[in-house]
């Protein structure tokens, strides 16, 4: 569970981090104080960059055979998605 920051109590569950953006269309309702939190825009941008760079190398670089441009996009999203769920921090919306 992740501290909500409107109201400091761990109401927000890993699913429900895993589903939020960056954005206010796509923030998240506490389930305690029931205001809105999303991601910090920058650090969210920031943590894409993994994929962002995976997808960059199995589009451009067609000298990898399928199999390892497979495995570089499953890494390239779990990074991301490590990056997301533990290092970008939660701020009001």
């Amino acid at each position: 569970m992740f501290a909500c920051p409107h109201c400091n109590e761990k109401s927000i569950s890993l699913l429900d981090k895993s589903f939020m953006g960056a954005f206010k269309w796509t923030s998240h309702e506490c389930a305690k104080c029931g205001n809105k939190v999303g991601f910090s825009t920058f650090k969210y941008c920031l943590a894409m960059l993994p994929f962002v760079v995976s997808i960059f190398l199995i589009n451009f670089k067609s000298f990898l055979p399928f199999p390892y441009r497979f495995i570089l996009f499953i890494f390239g999203i779990t990074v991301w998605l490590m990056l997301v769920l533990f290092w970008v921090p939660l701020v009001k919306k």
